[in-house]
């Protein structure tokens, strides 16, 4: 905001010119045993029958960590001849012989397949996750609540659950996961060797010194902690427990709005001979934008368990759907720039959550909402990962997958 009260995208484009598109790369040397010990033991995949599960039918948190692990030709045979595998459905194909093509190139596009329709399906938007990448929640009727997955329950649907109810859905979490990677991979092989490296799943490579989770507080009190503006304050670097003040990139994947009716239209259908994965309509937009955060204040955790680590609330600024990755490099002004604001806080399990607004193209109103969950520990370099929709929640809002990571 200049001096006429016009907001100027000037310091995002600077930002944008010099820090770089991933993070900075690990050190050989400094490498995780325990990383190194993880890849050595899944070098062939994981065990034939958990990736049966994971890779033709479903995924978990694993897959959201480490990202899609087919399985290997040595394991294959196991697979296959496993007593049960749960290998069905019309959109396995198989050879003449009835052989299931376990190829990685096929392992991946069945992935890819199923990912998308858990990550498009507009029903998945409801109140009862937080319009977010969160297990359903149930209120019982005495009063209580549980976490409850049972899509036929609609009772539920009509108020969001309280802050210290929510618990990641990782299941969409990693199917958003293998299409965020897929993309990646097909666009930007580059980025994802750099980001998914399993060393930035390591705690605290963006806190800084002082600022690891535990940190004593300026107490109210009350248990709470005093607002601290950080354009006064020389102590908010020690408050930052989440390594959240930076310059980020941000992935963005979504279906065009008439391709995504479409595919939600399908999925209600009756089951098809043309398996959805096989009709190459269906391919993801994506952007890759510069987003930039800053810490503006601190309240109480909902989560007593971690009263240590205040709510962190942001402001700062984010490239739109309209940015121009050449003409920022350039440094030209004349960007799609849009302001956004939230909250970086703990979940009841220990899982980070950032929760993101950004507003619309003239600065004037909020637009979209998204919901990540932190990749690793806490400061992790691989960042925060979830979804984006419509911030007021209307019948057929769009839905997509959002990755950001810190560059600087």
């Amino acid at each position: 905001m200049d001096h006429t009260g016009t907001y100027r995208p000037v310091r995002l484009v600077q930002l944008h010119r010099h820090s770089g598109i991933w993070p900075p790369e690990v050190i050989p040397h400094s490498n995780s045993k325990n990383v190194i010990w993880l890849q050595d033991t899944l070098a062939h995949g994981l065990p034939s029958v958990l990736t049966a599960n994971l890779v033709l039918q479903w995924v978990d948190w694993l897959t959201t960590f480490l990202g899609l692990l087919p399985i290997s030709e040595t394991a294959e045979q196991s697979v296959l001849t496993s007593p049960s595998p749960p290998i069905s459905g019309p959109r396995i194909k198989s050879n003449r012989r009835g052989d299931i093509d376990m190829s990685e190139d096929a392992q991946r596009t069945r992935a890819l397949c199923m990912a998308r329709e858990r990550v498009f399906d507009m029903d998945y938007l409801v109140a009862s996750r937080n319009w977010g990448p969160y297990l359903r929640v149930r209120l019982d009727h005495q009063g209580g609540d549980n976490n409850e997955t049972d899509e036929s329950d609609d009772d539920f649907d009509t108020t969001p659950p309280a802050a210290d109810q929510l618990l990641p859905d990782w299941s969409w979490l990693a199917a958003a996961r293998i299409v965020a990677s897929s993309v990646l991979r097909t666009y930007r092989e580059d980025v994802r060797r750099r980001i998914e490296d399993w060393n930035n799943l390591r705690e605290g490579a963006w806190l800084r010194p002082g600022a690891s989770p535990g940190l004593g507080s300026e107490s109210t009190g009350t248990g709470g902690f005093v607002a601290i503006d950080i354009q006064h304050s020389e102590h908010t670097p020690k408050r930052d427990w989440a390594g959240v003040e930076g310059v980020w990139r941000r992935l963005v994947c979504w279906f065009d709005y008439e391709d995504l009716l479409s595919f939600n239209a399908d999925q209600r259908r009756e089951a098809s001979d043309t398996p959805h994965w096989v009709d190459d309509s269906y391919q993801e937009a994506w952007i890759i934008v510069p987003l930039s955060l800053r810490i503006t204040g601190y309240s109480p955790c909902p989560i007593p368990e971690f009263a240590d680590r205040p709510t962190i609330h942001v402001e700062g600024e984010m490239g739109g759907a309209e940015w121009l990755q050449e003409a920022a490099t350039m440094g030209l002004d004349d960007q799609d720039v849009r302001r956004v604001h939230g909250t970086v806080t703990m979940l009841i399990d220990g899982n980070v959550r950032w929760s993101i607004t950004s507003m619309d193209e003239d600065n004037s109103e909020d637009q979209w909402a998204s919901e990540a969950i932190q990749l690793g520990g806490i400061g992790s370099a691989m960042g925060s990962l979830g979804m984006w929709t419509g911030v007021n929640h209307e019948q057929d809002d769009p839905l997509g997958v959002v990755w950001q990571w810190r560059v600087g």
